[in-house]
């Protein structure tokens, strides 16, 4: 039995992605089946497929490939001179692989009238079928094709069937052809590598030959060139008497420096005097700085503090038309004077120094405007001449450089070392290398198992039905009472023939999860088992009414006084399972034309009693929401320690949201893998609407095996029971 799991709300995130990880594998399992037959027919195909095809056949041929660098005589050459190892490796790869390479081959060996190179002979397949085909409806209606068109076609297929590997970590690139015939793919590989070491020696000695009169070409440019800036040089020196411009401008520049520090002193100097000048002619010539640092005012200002000193010292004593007194204030007023004097004739001076000063500034800047515009004149007459010094050396460098050159070039021509080289030849291949059965079975086989598993996990994606117990938990957002196995065919055949209300083996996994939700029940409520419950679910054949009896039995085999209440009075059937008289019953007895016909000890379960559907009737709504219904309900609760009421199901009915009202808890029951999500969740959801008692959701018809779980705890269980 499994046990209900915890809320999703409540587990970890970790916990979470495992239970995920989960389902994903348990998809897997379960359409293992599904997987294994995809991948056989993906097995099978490619067998046929490659017993189909014709064999081809490899030969390959080694070739070296040196950079270039070793020469028989120390000089670098043209083509290779700025190019890495690396990156010359790479591009002779493409030269092999290159069109001009496979055309002089295909024209040598005269491959446009060979079968593989015309169209005639194709691997067989499909897709060249239909090309074929094509091709000859194309070849009927269009003109003969020209000799450069079936060229070009003979090269396409030649690179198609051509492989060009370099080896790692090596000068030494591999060559292979594959063909139809053993002898013409040997061929072709031999015959490819020579006309690629043909191809490269005439491109080097054209690149050569024509960098030798491209060279000899500049050399005539130059030597023109050089003679132009000779005579321009010469000329512009001439007329502007250029000797040595360096010198002359750094002793302009040094004059400049000069005259730019004498004006800086000179400016602060009238600065200064204007300064003072100004704060004279404001009034404040008493608080010149100058007055301050004069000897003969600081003494008068000492002499004059000491007498106004005396002054109020005696003003204590005399007033101050006593003598003594205005003898003091007099020779205050005295000394006074003589700073005051003496103040003004230091802020003349500033005036005239000021003068004077400005003067000199006015000197220094005009003579300073004279070196600058020399100066200018100077740099820019520098700036012609530096230019034209410059293209004179430049064109000489040049020209010696191509001189040198040019001599290189001479000496390389007809002297280079050959730069690739046959290491291995190709030989007769042995045995064809393509098609690989093993090889492509196993690809098949690879591949067929990807497609089954993304097929189930789209599958599973997809599946918006409750499979597991964990689903009802995180999906519905409901208490889980437990989980009911699906039944064998024996076991469910003798439970819908009423001969057995559950298996006669308590061991049984059925009769375990009937036992499970039993307890469930009992210690679902604070007060105890609850003396009504009704079990209801979202649509028909979800097996409510089969777990109902079910429970019900297990209840009386406990030793309960239980009542079966068959509410879904649309559709009896108990009656028929059991073989008993379809009236009178619930319908009838609502409606008043029957007294209530109780069947007690139903199957010899002692304590077990039935009260059947009845007969159908039109006005099923106005029964169930009758008082009537209400005091039958009661009645029941007073008689029976329980009462299971078998409601019908929630959608597009009424019934059940009525009979929710009069009893004391629900159970919903959800069938595994059958019941859609949002269906449940739209039947919870009218339940609720009516304020339903929910005791919790029974998950009905749970498959182990489906699933992907292992009922081997529980057996292990089980038989130390039966020991």
């Amino acid at each position: 039995m499994i046990n209900p799991v915890e809320a999703p709300e409540n587990k970890p995130q970790g916990d979470l992605e495992l239970i995920d990880l989960r389902e994903y594998w348990r998809a897997i399992v379960n359409r293992r089946i599904m997987i294994a037959a995809i991948t056989a027919v993906f097995v099978i195909v490619a067998v046929v497929v490659t017993l189909l095809l014709r064999p081809m056949y490899t030969a390959s041929a080694l070739v070296e490939i040196t950079d270039g660098n070793s020469q028989l005589v120390q000089f670098q050459n043209i083509e290779s001179a700025e190019t890495s190892s690396d990156n010359y490796m790479t591009t002779q790869s493409r030269v092999l692989s290159s069109k001009s390479v496979a055309r002089i081959v295909v024209q040598k060996l005269n491959l446009v009238e060979n079968p593989e190179f015309n169209g005639e002979l194709t691997q067989r397949s499909l897709v060249a079928g239909i090309r074929g085909f094509i091709n000859q409806i194309k070849s009927k209606e269009s003109v003969e094709p020209s000799e450069e068109q079936k060229l070009q076609r003979a090269v396409g297929i030649y690179l198609n069937h051509l492989s060009v590997v370099p080896v790692s970590k090596s000068s030494l690139i591999e060559v292979s052809y594959e063909s139809f015939s053993p002898e013409l793919a040997m061929q072709i590989a031999n015959a490819h590598v020579l006309a690629y070491i043909s191809f490269s020696e005439d491109r080097k000695f054209n690149s050569t030959s024509g960098a030798k009169s491209f060279l000899e070409k500049e050399i005539d440019d130059t030597q023109a060139r050089l003679e132009t800036a000779e005579k321009q040089l010469t000329e512009f020196a001439r007329k502007y008497r250029v000797v040595d411009v360096e010198d002359k401008n750094n002793i302009i520049l040094e004059r400049l420096n000069n005259l730019n520090q004498a004006l800086s002193v000179v400016q602060a100097k009238r600065i200064d005097a204007e300064s003072q000048y100004r704060q004279s002619v404001a009034g404040d010539s008493a608080d010149l700085s100058s007055a301050y640092d004069n000897p003969l005012i600081r003494s008068l200002r000492e002499e004059l503090a000491t007498i106004k000193a005396q002054y109020y010292e005696k003003l204590e004593v005399y007033k101050p038309e006593y003598p003594l007194m205005q003898q003091l204030d007099a020779r205050a007023k005295q000394i006074q004077a003589a700073i005051d004097e003496q103040t003004r004739k230091i802020a003349s001076g500033y005036e005239s120094s000021s003068t004077q000063l400005n003067d000199n500034e006015s000197r220094l800047r005009e003579e300073i405007d004279s070196l600058t515009s020399q100066l200018l004149d100077l740099q820019d007459r520098a700036v012609t001449y530096n230019i034209l010094k410059r293209e004179l050396e430049a064109d000489k460098e040049i020209y010696a450089g191509l001189l040198e050159r040019t001599n290189e070039v001479g000496v390389l021509v007809g002297m280079e070392q050959n730069t690739a080289q046959v290491v291995d030849g190709a030989i007769m291949p042995r045995g064809p290398s393509s098609p690989n059965l093993k090889l492509n079975v196993l690809l098949a086989a690879l591949l067929g198992v990807m497609v089954g598993v993304a097929l189930a996990l789209l599958l599973k994606i997809l599946d918006n039905t409750l499979l597991l117990p964990e689903d009802v938990e995180r999906k519905l957002k409901r208490s889980l009472l437990g989980v009911v196995p699906k039944l064998s065919k024996s076991v469910g055949g003798k439970l819908r023939r009423g001969e057995s209300l559950i298996p006669e083996m308590p061991s049984h996994e059925f009769a375990e999860a009937i036992q499970s939700i039993r307890t469930s029940m009992s210690f679902s409520n604070a007060g105890g088992l609850p003396q009504s419950v009704m079990i209801t679910s979202s649509l028909p054949s979800e097996g409510k009414s089969t777990l109902a009896m079910s429970i019900a039995s297990s209840f009386a085999l406990a030793g309960k006084r239980v009542v079966f209440l068959e509410a879904d009075i649309r559709r009896e059937s108990q009656a028929k399972l059991f073989g008993l008289p379809m009236a009178p019953g619930l319908s009838d007895f609502l409606s008043g034309q029957s007294e209530l016909k109780v069947y007690q000890d139903l199957a010899g379960v002692i304590g077990l009693d039935l009260i059947v559907a009845g007969t159908q009737a039109p006005n099923t709504v106005n029964l169930l929401e009758s008082e009537q219904m209400n005091r039958l309900i009661s009645d029941l609760e007073a008689d029976y320690d329980l009462v299971i009421v078998d409601a019908p199901p929630v959608i597009g009915l009424a019934d059940t949201l009525l009979i929710a009202q009069k009893v004391k808890s629900v159970i919903f029951v959800v069938a595994a893998q059958e019941t859609a999500t949002e269906v449940a969740e739209r039947a919870l959801n009218r339940l609720s609407s009516v304020n339903a008692p929910m005791m919790g959701v029974i998950l009905n018809k749970f498959s182990y095996e489906e699933a992907g779980l292992n009922y081997s705890d529980f057996e292990y269980y089980a038989a130390n029971e039966n020991a």
